[in-house]
């Protein structure tokens, strides 16, 4: 009957055993699906910043590009103000002429 006892106790221990390791194998396995599930996260988060990186990027240089735009149309009106500018002596004289010769010709008419 004593090696009978003794086979329950050791039965018992190895049952206790089993019990830890299963115990140890669920918690391990359920820190590799946290983890796994963390990286899926992680995963999604990094892909969700780069997607917003990206749409920031392309805004920038949208932005930039209308940015030039508008400068190159602002010097292109400088610089027709600026040709309008030096011609203006021009025009002024062409409408001196203008109105010297209808002078001269409503005088020729009188």
């Amino acid at each position: 009957a004593g090696s009978d006892s003794g086979n329950k106790e050791k039965v018992n221990e190895l049952t206790e055993e089993v019990a830890a390791l299963k115990k140890r194998l669920h918690d391990a396995d359920t820190a590799l699906q946290n983890t796994s599930e963390g990286a899926a996260k992680d995963r999604r988060e990094k892909d969700d910043l780069l997607r917003r990186l990206n749409n920031a990027t392309a805004t920038a240089h949208r932005a930039i590009q209308e940015r030039r735009t508008v400068e190159e149309r602002a010097q292109e009106s400088e610089r027709q103000c600026a040709l309008m500018e030096e011609l203006r002596p021009v025009s002024e004289a062409r409408l001196r002429l203008d109105l010297a010769i209808m002078r001269i010709r409503s005088t020729m008419n009188v």
